[in-house]
């Protein structure tokens, strides 16, 4: 059992690292472009993720969806 559970550990470590690495990068772009005319499809294109599955880590790693955080930006909140 403890053997399964190291390898769960892992696995669920890497995950969570693939999902920052991806929330940075949108985080990225988002701050460079947001000026311009973006959206969750094209963010996702650019990273090679379905909309739906980028909105998902985006919203569980920052607590806020990919449009909120975008106006904000465009506010001058962030």
């Amino acid at each position: 059992m403890g053997i399964l559970r190291e390898f769960l550990a892992i696995v669920q470590n890497s995950r969570g690292n693939k999902h920052a690495e991806v929330t940075d990068k949108c985080l990225g772009y988002i701050e460079t472009h947001f000026s311009e005319d973006i959206s969750l499809e094209h963010a996702a294109n650019l990273l090679f993720f379905s909309p739906n599955y980028l909105s998902i880590i985006f919203k569980s790693r920052l607590g806020v969806s990919f449009t909120k955080y975008l106006s904000d930006c465009r506010q001058g909140r962030i």
